[in-house]
């Protein structure tokens, strides 16, 4: 009987989350819902389905057991659902998940990409917030931003959230001493070449196209054209992961920058685990080969290349970690700070004079450096 019981429980779940498909389809066809702001929008049909849909998924991960498999199946026939669905209403991109940022993950035949989920208030607000700290900075300041597709005016697909007029809105709110390099692509071609399909970063040859762009923001051009390996792997980066498919996949690109007669110190101590550069062997489809191979979760790094030449200083997240120590080669001393997990605040003169700094560098994708949008803390952790 308990057993018989669990079944019913169990069917009626899954039916539950299935059935919430058609009612969502319907209600775009009659016009209730705006299906390019179902995740934005505050509308009380909207809260209702989202509230249903958060109450089956407690009780799943309470109540059932092997919930991570249930959560596989679950996640990858909601995408293939949304599939059928948005083909329907003739939309390319499909919402196939959420990701542990709780951004909505979109994808079509040929790559994955982000949703933003903060409302325009919101970003305005936090747009101004960003602009305000960095012109509170009196130090000169460099700032590479490198553009993901949701920022990028290549696509008319209706179903994206355009995020490109953010860029005219921030920099137009500089001051002088901030000087900005971009990684701006202007093709479907050229970002399917330099970014990852499955994941958020670029790719090693956007990475190096990046590193080029940066030694002429800082006006160090030092033009190297590295070989770059696609390394055949099947790699199904974080946002693949949203949706537990397999169906799309990238190589993993790599490339051997030869950096000798250089010292590393890791938050204080050497090292010799920092930054791997090999490729872990998984049975995990999803297994993050990028935060293996780079190895940036610490606060400080410091790069020493003995050469009599400028120190560097760099704040930036998981952008650099390609080519960190490839940017560092060029300078005597560069200490690379990740706000992720660097424990203390950063009086950014006080470091500036004594580690003799000549540059500083921010690396952050746009959604960072514009809104701040991971929470990384910036403004608070950065000051004067």
């Amino acid at each position: 009987m308990q057993k018989k019981l669990f079944i019913i429980t169990f069917l009626i779940i899954i039916f539950g989350l299935l059935f919430m498909y058609p009612i969502n389809f319907i209600l775009v066809k009659k016009g209730y819902l705006n299906i390019t702001n179902l995740y934005v929008s505050n509308t009380k049909t909207t809260n209702k389905l989202n509230s249903i849909k958060a109450s089956i998924e407690s009780k799943s991960i309470n109540y059932l057991f092997m919930y991570d498999n249930v959560n596989k199946i679950k996640k990858s026939t909601e995408a293939k659902l949304n599939n059928k669905l948005y083909d329907l209403v003739s939309l390319e991109y499909y919402p196939v998940g959420i990701n542990n940022d709780n951004e909505y993950v979109f994808r079509n035949n040929e790559k994955y990409i982000i949703f933003n989920n903060l409302n325009n208030e919101e970003l305005n607000n936090r747009l101004n917030d960003q602009v305000k700290f960095f012109n509170s900075l009196d130090t000169n300041i460099n700032i590479f931003i490198p553009y993901r597709y949701e920022y990028l005016n290549i696509n008319n697909d209706n179903s994206i959230r355009n995020m490109a007029l953010y860029r005219t809105k921030f920099l137009d709110k500089l001051n002088d001493n901030i000087h900005v390099g971009e990684f701006l692509l202007d093709s479907e071609v050229e970002y399917n070449k330099y970014f990852y399909h499955t994941d958020h970063h670029y790719n090693m040859e956007g990475a190096l196209v990046s590193y080029n762009l940066i030694m002429n923001l800082l006006n160090k051009p030092n033009y190297i054209n590295y070989e770059v390996t696609k390394n055949d792997i099947n790699y199904h980066g974080s946002m693949a992961k949203s949706s537990y498919l397999t169906d799309l996949s990238d190589y993993f690109y790599t490339a051997d920058f030869n950096l000798i007669n250089h010292d590393i110190l890791v938050d204080g101590n050497i090292n010799e685990n920092y930054k791997p550069k090999t490729i872990k062997e998984s049975t995990n489809p999803f297994y993050d080969q990028y935060v293996h191979y780079y190895n940036g979760l610490y606060g400080m790094v410091e790069y020493d290349y003995h050469n009599n030449k400028d120190n560097l200083l760099i704040i930036g997240d998981s952008y650099g970690w390609q080519i960190d120590d490839l940017i560092a080669s060029n300078y005597n001393k560069t200490y690379v700070i990740e706000l992720r997990y660097y424990p203390d605040k950063i009086s950014l003169n006080k470091f500036v004079k004594e580690h003799n700094i000549s540059d500083v560098l921010f690396i952050y994708e746009a959604g960072s450096i514009f809104f701040d949008q991971y929470d990384y803390g910036m403004k608070d952790k950065v000051v004067k």
